[in-house]
Order: structure tokens, then C-alpha cells, then sequence
């Protein structure tokens, strides 16, 4: 499986704009983030003490996690939350998009909205990309619905549901409401009684509520600059 933020970006791209779907736009800078973050956890380069995130393996070959890791150690041990608002996020979500283009599975175009300011649209390689999700995705529901264990790449796919929850995009994959409420229920079922690893449910647990954090501050401060 590619690293969780790319398939969370390839996922969030409507084909037809060839932009974030405007669902997601608000969190999708913030989940990329955390998705960073996540995968980082997952590889054992990060873990939570006392509910601070701190660089404890600097082991990867991966360019956009080494400089996540880079950015982390250069200030002292700070929250999820602080880390997925911290981080750079329009340069993440374009570094995110670099790495896909050098793999050949989107092209990026900047244009100029007026003549002025930066616009990116992102041009996917594939169209299929959401019916091959939903069979994956599926396989995984299935598996958590008889509580069965998740592999390792399982679990991975278990994150990525996470994300694409709290970034409003189940409803894309998941077309019938009913399956989009179930998968809904069984993300929620994870960090409870699923036999999913230990960091898997702190991962999840610690993004949502660090995501859920960051979304909000931002609407709010949002409001708050449109009724001045």
C-alpha cells in the first residue's frame, strides 16, 4: 500500500475539477498532516508520551517523512494536535502531490486565479480509483465485522478510513448511505474491542481528536474574521 497520505490525497481529488472536492477542502491540508504523523507512529519513528508526540527512530528512507521528522525535532515535544496544525500544510499537501507526480499518477498544473494568485489543479492517471478503494475497503469492514485480526496492511487501510471519515469523504466511496454509516460505526468499534495493534488505536484515536481540534479552530477563526 503507498504511504497513507498519498492514497488520502489521490481519494479527495475530484476527476471531473480536477480539484479537492469541496467536501473536503477545508480538512484535507489538516488530514494530510495527520496522516504524516499516522504513518510515522505506524513505523515506530514517533510515539505519545505523556500525550506529546516525540521522535524516538530517525530510520526512514522516505524524503517527505524524513523532512516531517526534521521539522518535529526542531522544537521540543509537542501535542497531535499542535503537530497537525503546525505543520506547514499548504506545503505538505504540494510536496504530497510532487511525490505523485513523480510517480506518474497524477499531473499537476499551476495556474493563476485572476492573474494573480496560485492555483493548482491535479490531473489523476487513473478514473477507477474510488471502486478500487471500495474493494478494499469492503474486505477490511468485512474482517472487522466478524472481529477478526487485521494484518498489517489491513491496518493501514483501517487509518486511511479514519482519515477519509473525518475529511467527509466516506460518503464518495461508500455510495449506499446504510454501508457509509456502517463503516462509520465499525471506525468507531476500532478503538474499543477490535483486535487491531496497540499504536494502530492510538493513531486513530489521537488524529481524530487532534483533526476534529484543528477543523474547528479553523472554521472558527474563519467566522470570526468574516463578521469583523
Amino acid at each position: 500500500m503507498p504511504f497513507i497520505a498519498e492514497q488520502l490525497f489521490l481519494l479527495a481529488i475530484n476527476p471531473q475539477t480536477a480539484k479537492p472536492y469541496y467536501r473536503a477542502a477545508t480538512a484535507l491540508p489538516y488530514a494530510l498532516n495527520g496522516a504524516l504523523l499516522a504513518e510515522l507512529m505506524i513505523n515506530g519513528n514517533i510515539e505519545l508520551q505523556h500525550k506529546k508526540a516525540v521522535v524516538v527512530n530517525e530510520d526512514t528512507h522516505d524524503p517527505l517523512l524524513k523532512q516531517t521528522l526534521a521539522r518535529m525535532k526542531e522544537k521540543k515535544p509537542r501535542s497531535l494536535k499542535y503537530w497537525v496544525q503546525g505543520l506547514s500544510s499548504s506545503r505538505t499537501q504540494q510536496e504530497v502531490a510532487a511525490l505523485l507526480e513523480e510517480q506518474d499518477q497524477l499531473t499537476v498544473r499551476k495556474t493563476r486565479f485572476l492573474g494573480l494568485f496560485p492555483s493548482y489543479e491535479y490531473h489523476l492517471e487513473r478514473n477507477d480509483l474510488h471502486a478500487h478503494a471500495y474493494r478494499l475497503f469492503r474486505a477490511v469492514l468485512d474482517k472487522i465485522g466478524r472481529k477478526e485480526p487485521l494484518d498489517r496492511e489491513e491496518e493501514r487501510y483501517a487509518v486511511l478510513l479514519a482519515f477519509l471519515h473525518t475529511s467527509k469523504l466516506l460518503p464518495l466511496i461508500f455510495k449506499k448511505r446504510a454501508e457509509a454509516r456502517e463503516a462509520a460505526a465499525h471506525l468507531k468499534q476500532i478503538s474499543k474491542d477490535l483486535p487491531v495493534s496497540a499504536e494502530v488505536k492510538k493513531t486513530i484515536d489521537a488524529m481524530e481528536t487532534a483533526m476534529i481540534v484543528a477543523t474547528t479552530t479553523i472554521v472558527v477563526t474563519s467566522n470570526s474574521s468574516s463578521s469583523s
